[in-house]
């Protein structure tokens, strides 16, 4: 992971999804708390990206929340700090390499997005597809929403807002 290569929103949307983890009492922060993070960012570009494929983010968000629920609680000085599970690392992975794909410089939201759709066993995962939204589904709305360009700086989202 490399968290220098991150732009704001994606930092932004890790840094909720550990807060959601802490909140929750879970002990690790999961692709669960990631999306839940993604769909409620104001300003971001998951919410557009999402409608776009015709899911709505604040059903997705409510889907993994119900995934959250059931996951085990922590308490005491063990449930401090949240720490990423493999699964998420795996997603983050997918994503880094996603935006090299992309001939991304960053890491963005929509990278991540692609991510969790692709971490087969996640509920994540399956929540999404179960709304239609998958790597391709991603992709294609993507290009609607920013077009041809390229993610170069840590605030990309910023020209995507210019291009509406």
């Amino acid at each position: 992971m490399r968290p220098d290569k991150f732009t704001v929103k994606s930092a932004e949307a890790l840094q909720t999804a550990q807060s959601l983890a802490n909140e929750q009492g879970h002990s690790e922060i999961t692709p669960e708390h990631l999306l839940v993070s993604l769909c409620r960012q104001e300003d971001g570009i998951v919410p557009p990206v999402l409608q776009n494929i015709g899911a709505r983010p604040e059903t997705v968000a409510g889907l993994a929340l119900q995934a959250l629920e059931k996951l085990p609680k922590v308490s005491g000085a063990s449930a401090a700090q949240a720490s990423l599970s493999r699964a998420l690392g795996q997603a983050i992975d997918t994503a880094e390499k996603e935006a090299d794909r992309l001939k991304d410089d960053y890491t963005s939201t929509e990278h991540l997005l692609i991510g969790l759709a692709e971490q087969r066993s996640s509920q994540a995962s399956q929540v999404l597809s179960q709304n239609g939204v998958n790597r391709d589904s991603i992709l294609k709305a993507l290009e609607q929403v920013r077009g041809s360009q390229r993610v170069t700086d840590q605030n990309p989202e910023a020209r995507y807002e210019a291009l509406k």
